[in-house]
């Protein structure tokens, strides 16, 4: 039971808002990701193919969120499997 209520927290904190500002969800949880994008663009080569055309189009704090995004999308896929 306990590990149901953990999972609900975490999808939660991930739940985008559609409506509102950006600041949304759990800021260690999004600091998290986004410290797991910084070593996923160092160690992945997918992940600096897609940063390096984001960032051409945007800015690195952009492209970096983006990829912190994809991160937590995926760790949100697997836990509700």
């Amino acid at each position: 039971m306990q590990e149901l209520k953990a999972n609900v927290a975490v999808m939660q904190a991930l739940q985008i808002e559609i409506e509102g500002s950006a600041k949304n969800g759990n800021r260690y949880l999004a600091w998290t990701f986004v410290e797991a994008a910084n070593f996923a663009v160092r160690y992945c080569e997918p992940a600096r193919r897609f940063y390096q055309k984001k960032k051409a189009k945007r800015n690195s704090t952009v492209a970096i969120k983006a990829i912190a995004h994809k991160l937590a999308r995926a760790c949100s896929h697997m836990i509700c499997l």
